[in-house]
């Protein structure tokens, strides 16, 4: 995808002077249909705004009332009058760990090590249609996080024509700093526990690491969302 990117922007245009129109007939091609714009009604439950977060995939969701936008939801602040509703009653499902309820991915997850250029992690979220890879060393160890947002990053900082460099080269920054660009957790640990971690430090998702800080996982907010709205048991 970004090889195409690279062969329809040359430099001397340059991301910013690119249309919205223009990626979409790179992503979806010239005869695509337009997409229909998504909202909700202030008279919605939190259920269906939940529920329709999880199943457009989006971070944020607009509220409209006679055609004009009210207010922006996310899926942040659902979980968080979710979690603030369960702390008055007790809740036998969120005290199981998030592996026992399946929350989370756990086989299969996607990293790319730290020397991994930086097109093929883009061309990664892309394809796979995730928002977040783990950056790992050999031994796989957790290093950083490559997000969407650091995507964004390269854009304001126009440096979307270096994609050669590597994750620990984009990441570098990062990594002097103290306090790290991931939130992590264990699997064992229990559903309120992350849903806590995940608002005290308002991280849209946590990696799950083993004793060694290898990672084991990534549950995010859209997987707890997801399991709060379409599974068939009750929560209390």
């Amino acid at each position: 995808f970004f090889d195409q990117f690279k062969q329809h922007f040359p430099i001397k245009r340059g991301l910013e002077n690119s249309r919205i129109m223009d990626w979409t007939e790179i992503v979806y091609g010239t005869d695509a249909k337009p997409v229909s714009f998504q909202y909700i009604s202030p008279e919605s439950s939190v259920f269906e705004a939940a529920r329709a977060i999880v199943q457009l995939r989006c971070y944020v969701l607009p509220c409209m009332l006679e055609r004009t936008v009210v207010s922006m939801l996310s899926g942040m602040q659902i979980l968080n009058f979710l979690s603030r509703t369960f702390q008055e009653v007790p809740c036998y499902v969120l005290d199981q760990s998030i592996l026992s309820l399946d929350v989370g991915t756990f086989e299969g997850v996607v990293t790319v090590l730290v020397d991994t250029p930086l097109i093929v992690i883009l061309n990664t979220l892309f394809e796979r249609s995730i928002s977040a890879v783990p950056v790992i060393n050999e031994s796989g160890v957790l290093l950083g996080l490559f997000t969407s947002s650091d995507v964004s990053n390269l854009a304001d900082e126009q440096r979307y024509n270096n994609l050669d460099v590597t994750a620990g080269d984009a990441l570098v920054a990062e990594f002097d700093k103290q306090e790290p660009n991931h939130v992590t957790c264990k699997r064992t640990e229990s559903l309120r526990t992350v849903i806590t971690r995940i608002l005290y430090y308002r991280a849209d998702r946590l990696v799950c690491v083993d004793n060694m800080n290898r990672v084991t996982g990534i549950v995010s907010v859209a997987d707890i969302l997801n399991f709060l709205v379409t599974t068939d048991r009750t929560v209390v």
